[in-house]
């Protein structure tokens, strides 16, 4: 007996989507021979040639977890990070990759599709890395402050900057009084004419960060109307790629709108800067200092 088959109609589905990748987790064992395994690298090679390798740990996990050990293990996830985006671009293929220390191993390599290369690396790390969830809102504690990644990147400024500009390194973290009976206040940098802050904005602790933002910026105001020889102030943010995978596009968008709110606070009487990588901050700061 025929059976007639109905033919379905697949054209209202959407498309899967264009762009195609392959992408493998990297596993460390942070303490040798123990069995424990962390994702901590994901690598992403794109049909199109684009190669991709990121920490999938977030450096303020790495400090929870570490404390004043958290920049040993940064440089070792930098080693691999390094090793395993060098072999991608010269073989075009993830094995035979070796680490370039121990503790290192490949996972599974799967088969992925997004609209880009940075979609697939959000796919990645919500399948492999749950030291990097991403969450579409600011779960953070709100009694959690940023301060040790704000001291830690506040250091690196002043470390670059100096070495550049040796005559700058006495104007870091320089304490004043907006009066005389007032308890002291600690400046990012206080001289040359200028006042600034540093700070940190992250989009998993966009709250906490916008807060500390706020009493820097009214410090900064206080700087400038109440000392004759500070007449330019600012507040210089150190914040993520646009397109940073670690974070859903929510995230990355209430940091948008939680920064274009800073700016508008700030207004014509101080500046205010957003800079991705220390480099780009410190040439940001000597500018500033020079205008």
């Amino acid at each position: 007996m025929d059976t007639e088959i109905t033919r379905l109609d697949f054209s209202g589905f959407p498309k899967l989507p264009a762009y195609q990748a392959r992408w493998s987790p990297v596993y460390w064992e942070p303490i040798r021979g123990s069995g424990e395994r962390l994702t901590a690298l994901i690598g992403v090679m794109g049909a199109d040639g684009a190669v991709e390798v990121i920490q999938s740990i977030r450096p303020d996990t790495l400090d929870c977890m570490y404390g004043a050990y958290a920049k040993n293990a940064k440089g070792f996830l930098d080693l691999g990070m390094a090793s395993l985006r060098c072999h991608l671009q010269t073989f075009r293929e993830f094995s035979g990759w070796t680490a370039p220390v121990g503790g290192f191993s490949l996972g599974p390599i799967f088969e992925a599709r997004s609209d880009t290369l940075f979609g697939v690396l959000r796919q990645a790390i919500q399948l492999s890395a749950s030291l990097s969830a991403l969450d579409d809102a600011d779960e953070e504690n709100e009694s959690a402050t940023p301060s040790n990644e704000q001291q830690r990147w506040g250091n690196q400024l002043r470390a670059l900057v100096a070495s550049q500009r040796p005559d700058l390194a006495a104007f870091f973290n320089v304490k004043m009084r907006f009066r005389p009976d007032s308890r002291p206040i600690q400046m990012g940098f206080l001289g040359m004419g200028m006042a600034a802050h540093f700070g940190v904005i992250r989009p998993n602790r966009v709250s906490s960060a916008i807060r500390d933002a706020h009493a820097k910026l009214w410090e900064l105001q206080q700087a400038k109307e109440t000392c004759l020889d500070v007449y330019k102030a600012g507040l210089l943010l150190n914040i993520p790629l646009a397109d940073d995978p670690q974070y859903s596009p929510e995230q990355m968008k209430a940091t948008r709108t939680a920064i274009n709110g800073l700016r508008q606070e700030a207004g014509d009487l101080l500046w205010l800067e957003t800079a991705t990588l220390t480099e780009e901050a410190a040439e940001v700061l000597i500018q500033r200092i020079a205008a």
